[in-house]
């Protein structure tokens, strides 16, 4: 954080989340974390909208948020589909 940046990262990883802010405060800008379920968009939402109520808008946004464990293709199933398009794409698309 040496360009003085205000960064608010989501996770649901509490306690790694909660280190992370440990480990960087007292840098040169601040950091926070919200415990969010990006596959859960009304929630995204509204953490957005309060973010955005009490601090202004945001200038960057970053979506890297993805998770996926290697399978052969025969082993996915419908559920696992949608639930990889709901941790990884979904969050991209209605947060922006």
């Amino acid at each position: 954080m040496s360009q003085r940046a205000n960064v608010t990262f989501f996770d649901i990883a509490h306690e790694e989340s909660k280190a992370l802010v440990d480990r960087l405060r007292g840098g040169r800008g601040t950091v926070a974390y919200e415990r969010v379920d990006l596959k859960d968009v009304q929630e995204l939402k509204a953490v957005i909208g309060r973010l955005t109520e009490a601090n202004g808008g945001f200038d960057v946004l970053v979506n890297n948020a993805a998770n996926d464990y290697r399978h052969v293709i025969d082993d996915v199933t419908e559920e696992y589909w949608d639930d990889r398009l709901g941790v990884n794409l979904k969050h991209i698309f209605f947060s922006a």
